[in-house]
């Protein structure tokens, strides 16, 4: 049996965060059911059979954009402390720690900055 390296961990951390993010997102896309679909009366098919279709779309850019989000966070350094703290079984009052502390002038700046955007 194959020792377990580093990077076999990693990928499995991003996997693990990919699914729950997934999932997550899964719910907002199984959403669009609840919505009314105004289809015309001259459609082939029952509209039983445009409600999937209809899903198709939202749940392709759900996976693609979960994927490369999940892939490329790690290298610009974002994070969801959150569901990291729930699903690593840690605390889930450290994920809201500042991990910076945060001097004064870092204030003022960041509200020049939202009221300049």
């Amino acid at each position: 049996m194959a020792a377990v390296t580093n990077d076999d961990y990693v990928t499995l951390r991003k996997f693990r965060l990919f699914g729950i993010l997934w999932i997550l997102g899964l719910s907002g896309v199984l959403s669009l059911l609840l919505v009314p679909l105004p289809l015309p009366e001259l459609l082939p098919a029952p509209p039983a059979f445009y409600r999937p279709l209809m899903l198709l779309q939202p749940l392709v850019l759900l996976t693609v954009m979960t994927w490369v989000g999940t892939t490329l966070a790690s290298k610009v350094g974002f994070d969801v402390p959150l569901i990291r703290a729930i699903y690593e079984g840690g605390k889930v009052g450290e994920w809201s720690r500042p991990r910076q502390p945060m001097t004064e002038p870092d204030v003022p700046r960041g509200l020049a900055q939202v009221a300049l955007y």
